[in-house]
């Protein structure tokens, strides 16, 4: 959005905007903030105000990944986590197997650190229960 801020400036009542859109739609505050080029003290500072909830939107559904081995090809790295979370698009995986889902949620991990995983449990979390 760097180039189309510098050409199209958003007023601040469309960034408000594009900040709520883009939590709905699953967005992190860092990524939200880097996304519409505000501080994420400002992204926090709307979010609050609207009531909405960054990181997990509509229309997304949301795994926890646990216990994760890693091929690291023998390496000994510190910096690969053994847990986390991922949010996948409903529509994605709407129509399939558990284990093709679960598939998903690896690769999707996966490519966020950079190693193959060798084994690791997926849990789906339900909304409903978060609160």
């Amino acid at each position: 959005m760097k180039h189309a801020t510098r050409h199209f400036p958003l007023s601040n009542h469309h960034r408000d905007l594009a900040i709520v859109g883009l939590a709905q739609a699953g967005g992190t505050v860092r990524d939200i903030a880097h996304g519409v080029e505000a501080s994420t003290r400002t992204v926090r500072r709307v979010l609050k105000v609207a009531t909405v909830a960054p990181g997990w939107g509509y229309g997304m559904r949301k795994f926890l990944i646990s216990s994760v081995e890693w091929d690291t090809d023998g390496r000994m790295l510190k910096r690969l986590p053994s847990e986390g979370a991922v949010l996948l698009d409903a529509e994605q995986i709407d129509d399939r197997a558990p284990d093709e889902i679960d598939e998903l949620v690896y690769n999707a991990f996966s490519d966020r650190h950079g190693y193959c995983i060798c084994a690791c449990q997926v849990l789906e979390v339900i909304k409903d229960a978060e609160r």
